[in-house]
């Protein structure tokens, strides 16, 4: 199988379902986790090494590639 790829966001809104959508797509080469709450991702975190996350954040107009370290600088709100 390919890469690790968790998917964040709430498929019960339209703006937030991207990812998840993309991710259903990628299953049949990936393994593709649903990620439903912080507690779930932390775990993910743990269990895989160099996972690939996918998000939708309001406000950014193309896809781009957030690290780890960038994160770390940044106030989170959300998973």
């Amino acid at each position: 199988m390919g890469k690790h790829i968790l998917c964040l966001g709430n498929e019960f809104f339209k703006m937030d379902s991207l990812a998840k959508q993309v991710g259903g797509k990628l299953s049949w080469e990936h393994e593709v986790a649903d990620v439903k709450d912080t507690f779930q991702l932390m775990v993910y975190l743990q269990r895989f090494s160099n996972p690939i996350i996918l998000d939708v954040v309001k406000g950014l107009l193309d896809v781009r590639i957030v690290s780890v370290e960038e994160l770390k600088t940044q106030d989170i709100i959300s998973a």
